[in-house]
């Protein structure tokens, strides 16, 4: 999943790589199904 040029998308895929890295090792993590979601996940 790419983010191309648009500044929202952008954003959003740098939310899901942030939220992502504070996920710890061994925890539960309850997610959505958006598209922040798609890139923590990736």
């Amino acid at each position: 999943m790419t983010a191309g040029n648009d500044p929202v998308k952008i954003m959003k895929q740098e939310v899901g790589k942030a939220a992502a890295a504070l996920v710890q090792s061994g925890t539960i993590v309850g997610v959505g199904t958006g598209s922040t979601t798609a890139y923590a996940i990736e």
